[in-house]
């Protein structure tokens, strides 16, 4: 149970009640925090190992700052509001932001064409490929795959100050399969390309851009791309999984992400990430961007294949009537996740030091922190209750067994289809693919696949045999047979 460790801060107290230039009190009372701290309570003791703070924004202020586990077990150090996580994609707001914020400063236009900044990219997208210009690459729709071809992980690690070179060598190992201008596919070399083309526009190096036009000026003094011992000292100790012991093999990756800085390079923490949560709700000090900018950005997204929508540096999810926009992330050993309300202003920052944390959207807090967000409740308790129905019938997914049939096919020929993949589930498979062809390689060919049972949690169980092996498998599995989440143990 990870819930030992805890602190908490009622109120701003915490952070200072004077951090935000919101004129509006944060209107939730004792008995809404209470309410609200049972549930993440809840979902906090469901992990054993890790740690986890969790901060609540309300119309610009912070209400509620809680932290569990132990930031560092071995030495017994407590998680705290300041300890240091990895923050993965939601590193893609900060880059969406200084696009944004490029534009604000005359650089550059949203409508301005990719290849007048990223020529390289002429030679990706193909000599026939219509116009795609700079608002299509932040939204996702130029067309580009996930990743690159980077079998090896050649451009995936290195030092910050290499990331600009790997960035270019990894474009021209990646592909445009799908249509430009349509449908939002989730990139992460898309995003990386933004960051090149950011700093080629305002004649500044990203990272410098980033940190002084945008990070610094919001107070966020433990958010860096290049982390000085100070910051690490104060890092999680990050593990793959909060049910198990071992610890994620993450150094090379602190060193440095290799191209992926602009999409996932960032360190940083609750304290911070309230501050940047408030700043999107309109209400910093000194924002680097203004109100009417804010309201746009948020207001303009696009349909992506998965059912989400994107914007600049953004993702939307929709529940019911209402919406959060925000971001997930997901590297080596942390797991992230920082949304919020636009409309009702209220946001939920969750920060992990294990991979399988932060994946709760938290719904329930949201409706206890506004009336608008309890119809959106009951409609996710029900569902909740049509799942529990499913375990007791003990029926699976209609597709379950193809999905799982394709996913380990795509696996054992390293091919995995991305889009075929919930967010959480793809960038953990990217991060370990290596791994994961080398040990379907070793099984040989598929021979049965065996569903066993419904787990009490909704997800399928299924058994699989291999000519060398057999392995467990415990999968759910969205609409439009998107593979949410699996997980995979050797069977003795």
């Amino acid at each position: 149970m990870i819930a030992r460790g805890i602190l908490l801060a009622a109120g701003a107290a915490l952070l200072g009640a004077s951090l935000y230039a919101s004129s509006a009190t944060a209107q939730v009372d004792a008995r809404q925090l209470e309410a609200a701290a049972r549930i993440i309570d809840a979902e906090a003791a469901g992990h054993q190992n890790g740690s986890m703070t969790v901060a609540l924004v309300v119309r610009g202020e912070v209400v509620w700052v809680r932290s569990y586990g132990y930031a560092d077990e071995g030495r017994t150090i407590p998680a705290t509001s300041d300890t240091v996580y990895r923050i993965g994609s939601i590193t893609k707001q900060f880059t969406g932001f200084a696009l944004l914020k490029a534009v604000a400063e005359g650089h550059v236009r949203l409508e301005d064409r990719v290849i007048d900044y990223l020529p390289e990219l002429g030679p990706v997208l193909g000599a026939d490929a219509p116009p795609v210009d700079l608002l299509a690459l932040a939204t996702h729709r130029v067309g580009l795959a996930r990743e690159p071809d980077d079998p090896d992980y050649a451009y995936s690690t290195g030092a910050t100050d290499q990331w600009r070179q790997l960035a270019n060598e990894a474009l021209a190992h990646t592909r445009a399969p799908y249509a430009p201008n349509e449908r939002s596919r989730y990139s992460n070399i898309g995003y990386a390309a933004l960051g090149l083309a950011i700093e080629r526009a305002s004649g500044i190096d990203y990272v410098t851009f980033v940190e002084d036009r945008l990070i610094r000026p919001l107070g966020m003094h433990s958010t860096s791309f290049r982390p000085d011992e100070a910051l690490l000292a104060r890092l999680a100790v990050g593990y793959r999984s909060s049910s198990g012991s071992d610890t994620a093999e993450s150094k090379s990756e602190i060193a440095g992400r290799g191209y992926r800085i602009p999409n996932g390079g960032l360190f940083s923490t609750a304290s911070d990430m309230a501050r940047f949560l408030a700043f999107e709700m309109g209400a910093a000090r000194h924002p680097p961007l203004d109100n009417a900018t804010l309201e746009a950005n948020f207001g303009r997204s696009f349909p992506g294949v998965t059912g989400d929508r994107f914007g600049i540096g953004f993702a939307e999810e929709a529940h019911g009537e209402r919406r959060l926009v925000g971001h997930n992330g997901l590297t080596t050993g942390y797991a992230s996740s920082a949304f919020f309300d636009p409309e009702e202003r209220i946001g939920v920052i969750c920060l992990a030091s294990a991979e399988d944390m932060c994946q709760s959207r938290f719904i329930d807090v949201y409706a206890e922190l506004s009336p608008a967000w309890v119809p959106v409740a009951k409609a996710l308790r029900a569902a909740k209750a049509a799942s529990a129905a499913r375990v007791a019938a003990q029926q699976p997914y209609p597709q379950g067994e193809v999905v799982l049939r394709r996913f380990i096919g795509e696996l054992a020929a390293g091919a995995p289809d991305y889009d075929a993949l919930g967010e959480v589930l793809g960038g953990a498979v990217r991060d370990n693919l290596t791994a994961l062809r080398n040990q379907f390689s070793g099984l040989g060919p598929l021979q049965s696949v065996a569903f066993l049972r419904v787990d009490p949690g909704g997800a399928d169980v299924y058994e699989t045999r291999f000519a060398g092996g057999a392995l467990h498998w415990t999968l759910t599995v969205g609409e439009g047979d998107i593979l949410e989440t699996a997980t995979m143990r050797t069977v003795p």
